[in-house]
């Protein structure tokens, strides 16, 4: 969604692409940091250099970001924009990709090889680094219609290094109730 390049906490936001758009520039510059404020939210886990106590501080404070757009504000993400990403992150000179979107796998996969999907193929050809991948990103509608993390794009690949996130409403295990 873009990184907001005017945030204090994130003094080291590079140049980068959109992927929507097909501009160079910081995603700041190309009005892409306000889509929704998530690819900030992630770029602060990463890179902020706050104190940890008023301000948030990342767990690689100061890292260089180089903020890649691949959602639209319609909130889209096509495979043919991860791929773009990915491409650009590359060209230039990302050592590890965050990909903090995901789809469903499409029934004609081939169960996260190298092909003949091309995301698949272009994840298989990144060999500069790491590539880092949110599985879910979803709601609750999406495990109630049987879509579970198992099934998402790309964190499925067995090339890419898959993280999620979960919420505990209440603190007890089992349920949102607790059973």
């Amino acid at each position: 969604t873009g990184v907001n390049k005017n945030d204090k906490y994130l003094p080291n936001v590079a140049e980068g692409y959109n992927c929507v758009t097909q501009q160079n520039g910081n995603a700041g510059d190309v009005n892409a940091g306000s889509v929704t404020g998530h690819g900030t939210q992630v770029a602060s886990v990463i890179a902020a250099t706050g104190d940890g106590v008023t301000a948030p501080i990342g767990v690689a404070p100061g890292t260089q970001i180089i903020p890649i757009v691949i959602v639209d504000p319609a909130m889209i993400i096509l495979d043919e924009r991860m791929i773009c990403g990915i491409e650009k992150a590359e060209a230039l000179g990302a050592k590890v990709i965050n990909i903090s979107a995901s789809g469903t796998e499409d029934q004609a996969n081939d169960n996260g090889s190298c092909g003949p999907l091309a995301l698949y193929q272009t994840i298989c050809n990144f060999n500069k680094g790491i590539i880092v991948v949110a599985a879910g990103n979803g709601t609750h509608l999406d495990r109630s219609i049987g879509v579970g993390f198992s099934n998402f794009k790309p964190a499925t690949h067995p090339n890419v290094v898959t993280v999620t996130a979960m919420h505990d409403a209440n603190g007890l295990p089992g349920t949102p109730k607790g059973t």
